[in-house]
């Protein structure tokens, strides 16, 4: 007899063949009685059990395992997540359910002419206006669209002012008004969102394609695409920013609240996240932020070969000054002469400050006698010191000899004291 917790990791309901609410209530059951459990000697997950994770009613869930009524999307969705679904798959869930919907709508068309068509025995839709209580009398109509084909549905909404298309949406699924709104022409769907809620706006984009949810977002101003991304699950908002073009990301997740933005970049894969850093229209400060999500070795990378030698200026003055030294120490001595020059000897001298003693002698390594005295002589004293004590005899010899008489005299007494 297999132990419960080999019952959780069992293969999942067979899905492909749930076509009827039998079917449906079926599988439902059986995923709840195979639901892991921690411990070896726990009982089964019961109904209450399960009302209490979900939230909801142990009625409602009855129901759904006896077959008599068709359970919402968000009931099966619930109980798919409580039951341990991967969250990959829960989709896969809901489309069951859908399609179990889809199959009792066919099977209505004999005895039921509006099964055929979802705006039977109503006005003239091109007649309806907004401020019109017809609208209303649109909005009865969710029930038979709810399993409706988005495909036919698409051409009768093309007919009806943006605030019915806005209020139906409201009322339908997430999943199901996702899949309408992607058949949609973007600027239509985008005036139809307008008359729904935020909160509903972001979750229907997060069930649509990160393509498809991106292209909805053109139409609002970076801050609004920005609140709407906030209110989306992070690996969902950082699929639709990574399926953004460079500037328009870039833009947008500039605008994203800091915690917010610290939960998405993660998600963004790392060629989106060096692309974004490459962009004239990211901010420094955000594209350090990118930058630092990368390992080091990818960093000195982009810097010795990916990145303009301007850009590579732009990100190393933004970068604090005792990480811009280390980056500086690991370039290759053709690339670190090149953007000290870029950059130029004050802002490096400043970088070098707060930096150890053994970083900055590895900077001077390879560098002129000329560029090394320039920056020491924009280091105290004390650290000056330091860094020549690290060097060799020769290069010491010849960057004491270019200082001032009395800037070589008082760091020699600062290398006797060291």
């Amino acid at each position: 007899m297999p132990s419960p917790i080999e019952t959780g990791a069992q293969a999942a309901p067979e899905l492909h063949a749930v076509h009827t609410v039998a079917d449906l209530a079926a599988v439902l059951k059986e995923l709840r009685l195979r639901a892991p459990r921690r411990e070896l000697t726990d009982e089964l997950i019961s109904l209450r059990e399960l009302s209490e994770i979900t939230g909801v009613p142990r009625s409602t869930l009855c129901n759904a395992e006896s077959g008599r009524v068709l359970p919402s999307a968000k009931v099966v969705f619930r109980v798919a997540q409580a039951c341990g679904v991967a969250e990959e798959e829960l989709t896969t869930w809901v489309d069951a359910r859908h399609r179990v919907a889809r199959s009792r709508s066919r099977r209505a068309i004999r005895a039921n002419p509006a099964a055929t068509d979802p705006f039977y025995g109503l006005p003239d839709v091109a007649a309806v206006d907004d401020e019109r209580p017809g609208i209303d009398g649109m909005v009865n109509i969710v029930g038979r669209l709810e399993a409706a084909d988005p495909a036919a549905v698409t051409p009768m909404l093309k007919l009806l002012p943006p605030a019915a298309v806005g209020k139906y949406l409201a009322q339908l699924h997430a999943p199901v008004a996702a899949q309408h709104l992607s058949s949609m022409e973007p600027r239509r769907a985008a005036e139809a969102l307008a008359f729904m809620a935020a909160d509903q706006v972001a979750e229907c984009m997060g069930w649509m394609e990160p393509s498809a949810a991106q292209r909805l977002l053109r139409p609002y101003d970076h801050t609004v695409s920005a609140e709407l991304l906030r209110r989306m699950p992070a690996v969902v908002a950082a699929s639709v920013i990574s399926a953004m073009p460079a500037g328009i990301s870039a833009e947008t997740l500039s605008n994203l609240p800091p915690l917010t933005m610290d939960g998405v970049i993660p998600g963004i894969p790392i060629e989106t996240r060096e692309i974004l850093v490459a962009s004239d229209r990211m901010p420094d400060k955000l594209a350090v932020k990118l930058l630092f999500s990368l390992s080091f070795s990818r960093i000195v990378a982009l810097f010795e070969t990916s990145y303009t030698l301007e850009r590579c200026a732009e990100l190393l003055t933004a970068i604090p000054g005792d990480a811009a030294a280390g980056l500086l120490a690991a370039l290759t001595t053709r690339r670190r002469r090149a953007l000290i020059r870029q950059v130029g000897i004050e802002d490096v001298g400043r970088k070098l400050s707060r930096a150890t003693a053994e970083t900055v002698a590895d900077i001077l390594d390879g560098l002129a006698a000329e560029t090394s005295t320039a920056l020491l002589g924009e280091l105290g004293v004390d650290l000056s010191a330091s860094v020549l004590n690290l060097i060799s005899p020769e290069f010491r010899a010849r960057i004491l000899r270019l200082m001032t008489p009395v800037m070589a005299s008082i760091v020699r007494e600062a290398q006797a004291r060291a």
